[in-house]
């Protein structure tokens, strides 16, 4: 009675597709948008020279992309397992064992490509003064712009395209 009729029954459903991706950064846009709106409502009076420099400041945006990331990630984590019917680890395809089995050798290929591009970037000339520059004005900004790149940041950004994107395009292209 539970016997598949064809061959193309025995294979699992790809997830996520082009949909979720969509529904993933239409969300974290939202949110973005909110998180944003909320700290300068806060933080700012109605004026708009206060709110231009407000915009300005990186613990201000920092704060409004890391409330947007954890809380895109944590609606995701118990959202998405709902459409798929298998846990966000699963739907992601996340393969723990290889990673850690594989953790030194990405670790040191890591390290390379960092020095290879310190090295090829000092031989590009670089402008005298970046807007970059605002983010690093006392060891606090430091601080904060170091943790947020180094953890989370790059945790959202992997979800996000190697976890939704590459996987919808992958389906969309398998359909063409």
């Amino acid at each position: 009675p539970d016997t598949p009729n064809t061959a193309s029954d025995y294979t699992p459903r790809r997830i996520p597709h082009l949909g979720h991706a969509i529904l993933f950064i239409s969300f974290a846009g939202l949110v973005l948008l909110m998180s944003q709106a909320t700290l300068l409502g806060f933080f700012t009076i109605h004026s708009a020279q206060k709110v231009a420099a407000a915009v300005q400041q990186p613990k201000l945006l920092i704060a409004a992309m890391a409330v947007t990331y954890i809380t895109t990630l944590v609606v995701s984590w118990f959202f998405f397992p709902l459409l798929w019917h298998r846990s966000f680890p699963e739907g992601l395809e996340w393969n723990f064992t290889a990673a850690r089995r594989n953790a030194l050798k990405l670790i040191g290929v890591g390290l390379v490509m960092g020095w290879t591009v310190q090295a090829i970037s000092s031989l590009i000339p670089m402008p005298k003064s970046i807007p970059m520059d605002s983010f690093f004005h006392t060891p606090s900004d430091v601080w904060i712009v170091t943790l947020f790149g180094t953890l989370l940041a790059p945790l959202f950004e992997e979800i996000c395209f190697r976890g939704f994107l590459l996987p919808a395009f992958a389906i969309a292209y398998d359909w063409l």
